[in-house]
């Protein structure tokens, strides 16, 4: 089926409109653009756009049988071909290179030539739509949330009449009648419930202290064991939360570093305010692990997807890039992990698309260890490798993998896992006595394996289907048997071993950046402030301003600021005056409640 494709990394697959006659199919790769015309079955290069370069999207014409038009998006341009491929020419050139790219073409392009256009990052920092009326010899920037990432656009099949185009973004799907002029929300994702990574403190027996990270929402953190949880943003400018890392000492020094897009955070003082100690251009998500001698080494590594892996040696203030082995032009990074006895074997695993990588020199040097067909997501070790060399890895697709001799050698460990496709694995604390081993699936909740991974059962019907992002477990397992899960719908909390789960309601944050349902009066602006919420405040100095926005609960919690420059709210609720808030403090006051 890949005769011909040297290059699996697709970006972009299109198929011909005409394909039961013509078997014709598109795919762009990290090297260029690709063709079949018999289905798939052989592939040829489509070298009229020079080589090297990633094709991020493709889209074809309606009447690609008789036109043979289609236009694709490669770096900073979008090139259009109307001979099948065999040549192109300049439609449009951005003004930087974008990290998403979506095509979509008119049902009736043939008569209305129309083309709809998005790009940006995943950042908020650069996103646009552009239309063109006539085939892409001329293109016109429309209305648009430059913040909001556009990951799909869709034209209706009836076009002609409703004029109806929708867009796919990161919290929304949203919904244009008028060609892009004004956008409404069509439906509104809760993203205050999308929880990529819960992390325990070392301490939880004495704190217990959980954290949650929100992918679009920041920091969660509770203090009574997970039962209530309160946000954490101060200074976290970039809120899309990928990993979070608790110090071994955390108790005591009080840090933690998490992940976002290309970033990384610290805190020293147990998460109560950020900042920002590494930022990568480019960067996508990022995987962090830190040192269990992390108190006297301060050695904290980054895995940063299509950027590669950093490490720092002073708790963060610096960071060098350590790639030599790893594959320079796609690092495909998902996951990285230190052993238990880094401070003698300097052993670290990176997850990547393409299988596991490995170094025994502290990340001066890696070799690839394990050839996958499957994106590498979590990897474990036991606690006492130094002494059983035991690594486990999950990955989406190929299930888990099992490694005895330090991450050297890997066998396929999948005896009753009835679905293969992990994102989270944790060890038990007490493995060497125990053996249990918690993975978490795409799709089929919980696996558990008490005999050190050679056979798995299924847990729980309440996380039957469950969507698992993440996985934690209490340091103190072998005594609490707790464990926490982190679903699309929100953290779940097991104090069984995993046999029953509780799900655990969070607090569900409104914030006026995003597309949700918030109705403001007067005049409201956008103050970007490092040191607020996700880093910008909504405000306005025009009398009898108002939000209003729907919720269902018993309470609210209204962070906000005090400084001299504030006077007086008044909070309504269902329409009666309920409380007066006092905007005024000598000196400024941030996330006041």
């Amino acid at each position: 089926m890949n005769t011909g494709l040297t290059n699996w990394t697709i970006r972009s697959l299109a198929i011909s409109p005409n394909y039961e006659r013509d078997a014709t199919l598109f795919v762009g790769t990290g090297k260029g653009v690709y063709k079949s015309t018999d289905g798939g079955l052989s592939w040829q290069p489509l070298g009229a756009i020079p080589l090297p370069v990633e094709v991020k999207a493709i889209a074809l014409s309606p009447n690609y049988a008789s036109d043979t038009t289609l236009f694709v998006g490669v770096e900073s341009f979008i090139l259009k071909s109307i001979d099948g491929g065999e040549s192109w020419r300049l439609s449009l050139r951005l003004s930087q290179e974008p990290l998403l790219i979506s095509l979509a073409m008119s049902p009736s392009y043939p008569f209305d030539s129309t083309i709809f256009l998005g790009v940006g990052d995943l950042e908020g920092t650069f996103n646009e739509i552009y239309y063109s009326p006539d085939g892409g010899d001329s293109w016109a920037q429309q209305s648009w949330d430059g913040r909001m990432p556009i990951f799909r656009i869709a034209l209706s099949p009836n076009y002609p009449l409703d004029r109806t185009v929708f867009v796919a973004s990161r919290y929304a799907i949203l919904k244009t009648n008028d060609d892009g002029v004004s956008w409404q929300p069509a439906f509104i994702v809760d993203s205050s419930r999308y929880i990529r990574t819960v992390a325990v403190s070392p301490a939880f027996a004495l704190d217990e202290t959980v954290f949650a990270g929100i992918f679009g929402g920041g920091v969660l953190h509770s203090e009574d064991g997970g039962f209530f949880w309160e946000p954490r943003n101060t200074n976290l400018t970039s809120l899309q939360v990928n990993s979070i890392q608790l110090s071994p000492e955390y108790l005591s020094d009080g840090v933690v570093f998490v992940s976002t897009l290309g970033q990384v955070f610290k805190s020293t003082d147990w998460g109560a305010t950020w900042t920002s100690v590494l930022k990568v251009q480019g960067g996508t998500y990022v995987a962090l692990a830190i040192s269990p001698s992390y108190s006297q080494d301060q050695a904290v590594f980054a895995a940063i997807g299509h950027a590669g892996v950093f490490k720092s040696e002073d708790g963060g203030t610096s960071w060098i890039a350590i790639n030599k082995g790893l594959d320079s032009k796609n690092f495909g990074l998902k996951s990285i992990a230190v052993s238990p006895a880094y401070d003698q074997d300097t052993t670290l695993l990176a997850g990547t698309t393409e299988g596991i990588y490995r170094s025994d020199n502290g990340g001066r040097s890696w070799k690839q260890v394990l050839q996958t067909d499957s994106t590498v997501y979590a990897i474990a070790f036991s606690p006492l490798f130094a002494q059983d060399g035991t690594v486990f890895a999950g990955t989406m697709g190929q299930g888990v993998f099992k490694s005895s001799d330090g991450g050297i050698s890997w066998e396929s460990t999948n005896e009753g896992l009835t679905n293969t496709f992990v994102k989270a694995l944790v060890v038990s604390p007490a493995y060497a006595s125990d053996q249990t081993v918690v993975v978490g699936t795409w799709g089929s909740g919980v696996f558990k394996s008490t005999d050190g991974g050679l056979s798995w059962q299924g847990g729980d019907s309440a996380l039957d289907g469950a969507f698992l992002r993440a996985l934690a477990i209490s340091p103190e397992f072998a005594r609490d048997r707790t464990l926490f899960a982190g679903t699309w719908s929100g953290i779940y909390r097991s104090a069984d071993a995993g046999q029953s789960w509780e799900f655990i309601p969070t607090v569900r944050p409104f914030d006026i950046r995003k597309p949700v349902p918030i109705l403001t009066r007067g005049t409201w602006k956008i103050l970007k402030d490092s040191q607020s919420h996700g880093g910008s405040l909504a405000y306005s100095r025009v009398a009898k301003s108002a939000m209003i926005f729907r919720f269902v609960g018993t309470g609210v919690a209204w962070i906000g600021t005090k400084s001299q420059q504030q006077g007086i709210a008044k909070v309504f609720i269902d329409g009666i005056l309920d409380a007066e808030v006092d905007g005024y403090s000598s000196s400024p006051q941030w996330q006041k409640v």
